[in-house]
């Protein structure tokens, strides 16, 4: 990317943008496993900045009785709903809830899985758990990859506002910031202006995201502390009146994987590796075939596939 648009806009531009969706270092990330248009445009139309003009979608507005529809989209009721409307419609199946694996052993005709709660036997396992634990439910996996793929932790911070104590800085859905600034936030989206359903008439919500590749160790520090750097960050880019009246600090250790160069070739060779020494047992999840909501639904269908063509 550098040696094509130079690295002012690289580091200005491309990287806090393609960073804030992956949490990645934008000079080790597989351009093929997280923007594989940027590659086709350019096999296409012989340089990137004409294969970007032409990949990039019409501006489309869809109507919904009276209302505009943005790019954004979300569920109403918030996304606990899916699942709980996928738990209403599975039939012959059984969820357990509270149940943490804690170890998977061989036995004959396929796998043991020990619980906090009781043992579990299966002929074949999907496992969408972070690598981290991959390597200790299965020992025998001898990767590198699965070693290598630390996952970026992350905290996010949200902040409710009463209106008037706060002046957003421009209309629009958020912002993200480049290494280049002096901040420890990495973006930050003002959800009642990206969903305007989730919140009360007279409030805004910001949700702060902070801690990047290499410098993630802001997960270690306390609420209190989380919260208080959010507001120094935002007090440089914006007028805050008075303090947020609640806050909600979250921390996602086992973030998102790194999807570094060849990582499409490396999960192909851990799965086939898979394939050899744990038979039956299928890979599925963020850390391989991508991050969105769409992608996961997809890696597991694409395993129940698998595992329905092997009888």
């Amino acid at each position: 990317m550098r040696e094509r648009v130079g690295d002012p806009i690289v580091d200005r531009l491309i990287e806090p943008l393609l960073s804030g969706i992956y949490a990645g270092d934008i000079d080790k990330m597989s351009a093929l496993s997280t923007f594989p248009q940027f590659i086709e445009g350019e096999k296409r139309y012989g340089n990137l900045y004409e294969g970007m003009r032409h990949l990039r979608p019409e501006q489309r507005v869809a109507e919904v009785g009276a209302k505009k529809v943005g790019q954004f989209a979300s569920l109403k009721r918030g996304l606990k709903s899916l699942t709980d409307r996928i738990a209403e419609r599975l039939e012959r199946t059984e969820i357990i809830l509270n149940c943490s694996v804690e170890q998977v052993e061989e036995i004959d005709g396929g796998y043991r899985l020990l619980t906090n709660r009781s043992d579990i036997d299966s002929e074949r396992l999907i496992l969408t758990v972070p690598p981290r634990l991959i390597r200790q439910f299965l020992p025998k996996v001898d990767s590198d990859f699965l070693a290598e793929m630390k996952p970026h932790a992350t905290a996010t911070c949200s902040l409710v506002f009463k209106e008037g104590d706060i002046e957003l800085p421009f209309v629009g859905t958020g912002f993200v910031t480049s290494q280049e600034a002096d901040v420890v936030i990495t973006a930050c989206t003002f959800i009642d202006q990206k969903w305007p359903h989730a919140v009360p008439d007279g409030y805004h919500v910001l949700r702060v995201f902070l801690g990047r590749p290499g410098a993630d160790d802001i997960v270690e520090a306390s609420d209190e502390e989380i919260v208080a750097t959010a507001l120094r960050d935002l007090g440089g880019l914006m007028t805050i009146h008075r303090k947020p009246s609640q806050t909600v600090v979250s921390r996602l250790r086992d973030g998102l994987p790194p999807y570094a160069v060849f990582h499409s070739d490396r999960v192909r060779a851990l799965r086939a590796e898979m394939g050899r020494v744990y038979p039956g047992v299928l890979l599925a999840g963020i850390a391989y075939d991508g991050i969105g909501i769409p992608d996961c639904i997809n890696s597991v269908h694409e395993q129940i596939k698998q595992m329905a063509a092997q009888g």
